[in-house]
This record gives C-alpha cells, structure tokens and sequence, in this order.
C-alpha cells in the first residue's frame, strides 16, 4: 500500500495466488472433491525503499500439504507442502517487477548503482540486481552501510568494493544512528563514539534503517571540464580534467624514477622518492613513506571533481571534531562546496580529510595548463592534497611540521622547493601563493 502525503492510499497488488475447489455430486452417489492450489503463508517479508521511486521487496511463501482430490472423503491424490520466494520492485503505484527466485534473498540496503545489498536463506551477505540475481556473496557477514564507491561495509567491519572483494577492516564495528552518530554497547549502555569518515552511497537506504534521505538530484562529485565530454563542450584538448590526470600520471613516474637528482649532506645520491622522505615524509611523523604515499596514489585511481559546482557539504571534508557527516546538512545549514569556492576566491582545492582513494575538488580555472598540465604547480597542488587525503592532517598541522606559516599554499611552494624543483626537466610553471 501506498500512503500519500495528504493521506491517501493506494493499494499495489504485487503478487496473487489462486485456490479453485470443486465439490461434484454425480448421479451415482459419490461425492467428489477436487482442489487446485493453496494460499500460502507469507513469512520472512522484507521490504526497503527502491530510490524515490518505488519499493523493492522480497518473501517467503509456504503452502502446507492438502488433497488435490478425494471421493466419498477419502483422499486420492495428496499434494505436498511447498515453499516459493518471490522478489519484486514496484514504482510508484505499479509493479515494475515480480518474478521467483531460488533461495530467498532479503535486501537491506541499496548499492550505488541502484542494486541492493542484502542476505540469502543461507546466512551469506549477497549483492542482488533489480531482479533478485544473486551477483556475489561472502559467507558469514551482514550488510551495514552501503558506501559511495558502490562497496558495502559488513557488521564484521569489513569492508568490501562493488565486485565483493575485502578491501579494509573497520575495528569495532559500532552502530550508527538516524542522523549518522556512532554508537557502541560499554557496557549495558550506549556510548557515542569517534567514528571515521565514511562515504555514503546516495540512495535512501544507506544503512538497514533507513537513513536520512541522502539521495538529491544535485551533483554532488560534477567532474571537470573536460574536452572528451559528453555531451561535447568547446573546451579544447587538453582540458583541465585531462591536465590534472596527466600531472598525476607524470608525478608518479617522477617519484618512482630510480634516476640520481641530488646529493645529502654527506653526498649520497637521492632519487626523487628519497629526496621526499627526507624533506616532506620524514617531518610528518613515523610512519610516513614515499612507498606508502605511492600506493596510495595508485591502488585506487583518485578521484577529482570541479569544486565550484559541487552540492557536497563542505563541513564533511574535514574529520572531527571540526567537521562531521555530509548527511547532516540538512540539519546543521552547512555550505555545499561550491558556496565555499565561491567565499574563498583564493582556495584553489580542497581535499576529504581522509580519504581512500584521494578526494580532491579542484577550482578549474587554477589548474595550470603548460605542459599539458605536468608541470611543477599542478603537480605540488596534487602532492600538497594528497598529504590530507593520505595521513587525514590538515594544513595547520602539515605546517607545523615543515617550518611554515600561513596561507596554506606554503605547503605546495615547499614542496616545489624542497623536491620537485629537482624534477629534471619539470616545467616551472607554478601560481604565486598570497
């Protein structure tokens, strides 16, 4: 049933069952009695919300044993007990979908993509197209949060990509309320916990509760100008987005390069990468490699979007306690990204503080073109950015440790000073820092 805003309803006839009889009194006497089909019991019914259009839900049907045909009551021919499960997706007040399935699946959460996320008969969390097809599943694990990537993360506090492969594990695993506050049992009462930063998928079934409906038709991660668009723009090749990429790209080789670009104080050669860990790496803290930094650059391809049309809220870029989940904007009025472009003329990105892969929104116009794009500004931007999304510190910090003041624009001329101006061959190119 469909309940409107003002209150009325409309009912949706998902799926019938049918039981006929018929009871004969020939001429001879005897009396017959036939049956086809029972009405079954409905167990294990689940249903979540199918996006803003509609709802998608599955069950159990279980008919008991009955007689199909009898005479003079003495029973012929005994059908058996049965057990079916349905699945279907409704929209609006239509049935978009009903059809079987094998075992029973139950959705609990809808992926990114649209797909849903869930558990079958046999305690395995599954993923499930818009039709109840099992896609993959993992044993002994339970749908928690639904994440933008089209990943899952389980009650176990795995967590897991769009393809069912494990990619991480969250420790205590703790609970998260309505409005994104975590929680855990310490002990017999709930204690709200530090919970890090998790991207949500924007569906309206984000956790298996519901969730505060994250799912809007702004653009929350618009991509960058690009002259490969779809549909085609006036942008010439390369465009930024192409010129961001190919700074990243040359970046990496850089710092991979085993190739001598400078000397220590008691002259050791130093590659690039070396050169990095001595100045930059080193001053962060124990633990911070130009290794690490390197595969965090390449196991997930990063991610950068044009900050100046972005809907994300900005507050969520930032872990606690000065920021918090994106899904509470609508409560606590915070600005999208774009209206703090539009604020703050000289910030040229800004970074999910952490985040893996790397999270960058980039102001297009101050991505520098020279050198289609690999040239010693655009790639310092990138390394600068990466250090948030990386380590989860923010600019006061970072500063702190290399010797610097504000603005934080210092943080990208040290590195241009400090390493990559020893880049042979790099294009100076570079934007003043106020």
């Amino acid at each position: 049933m469909q309940v409107g805003t003002g209150g009325g309803s409309s009912k949706i006839d998902v799926k019938d069952w049918d039981s006929k009889y018929l009871l004969q009194w020939p001429v001879s006497g005897a009396t017959i009695k036939t049956q086809a089909g029972a009405i079954p019991t409905i167990s294990n019914a689940m249903t979540i919300t199918n996006a803003d259009q509609g709802t998608v839900l599955s069950w159990e049907a279980d008919t008991t044993a009955y007689c199909a045909s009898a005479t003079n009551g003495v029973c012929s021919t005994q059908a058996s007990a049965g057990t079916t499960y349905g699945f279907a997706t409704t929209v609006d007040t239509n049935v978009a979908y009903s059809g079987s399935t094998s075992t029973l699946v139950s959705p609990v959460l809808q992926a990114q993509d649209g797909s849903f996320y869930g558990t079958d008969g046999a305690g395995n969390m599954v993923r499930m197209s818009q039709h109840g097809n099992v896609i993959w599943s993992v044993p002994n694990d339970y749908p928690q949060i639904a994440t933008a990537d089209g990943g899952v993360i389980g009650a176990s506090g795995i967590t897991y990509d769009s393809n069912g492969r494990a990619t991480g594990q969250i420790a205590n695993m703790p609970s998260q309320s309505w409005l994104g506050y975590a929680y855990q049992n310490d002990p017999g009462q709930a204690q709200q916990v530090s919970f890090s930063a998790t991207t949500m998928a924007s569906t309206f079934a984000v956790w298996p509760w519901g969730g505060n409906s994250t799912a809007t038709p702004q653009q929350d991660f618009p991509p960058l100008p690009s002259c490969f668009a779809i549909p085609p723009s006036s942008i010439s090749c390369p465009g930024p987005r192409e010129q961001i990429y190919e700074a990243l790209a040359d970046l990496i080789t850089r710092l991979q390069s085993s190739k001598i670009v400078a000397y220590d104080a008691n002259k050791n050669p130093l590659t690039l990468g070396a050169l990095a860990q001595a100045q930059v790496f080193d001053k962060l803290g124990s633990g911070w490699t130009t290794a690490g930094f390197i595969s965090y650059l390449t196991n997930q391809t990063p991610l950068f979007y044009n900050g100046t049309t972005s809907n994300y809220c900005q507050v969520s870029l930032y872990p606690p306690p000065g920021g918090g989940p994106c899904w509470l904007l609508w409560l606590t009025g915070t600005q999208t990204v774009r209206d703090f472009f539009a604020k703050n003329p000289d910030t040229d990105a800004e970074t999910d503080t952490p985040h893996n892969p790397l999270r960058t929104f980039f102001r297009p116009n101050s991505i520098l073109h020279a050198s289609m794009g690999m040239n010693i500004g655009n790639e310092s931007d990138i390394f600068h950015e990466a250090l948030h999304g990386w380590t989860g510190q923010q600019d006061p910090q970072i500063l702190g440790e290399i010797g610097k003041s504000s603005p934080s624009c210092n943080i990208s001329i040290f590195i241009e000073d400090s390493v990559l101006s020893y880049a042979p061959g790099l294009d100076p190119t570079h934007s003043s820092c106020p």
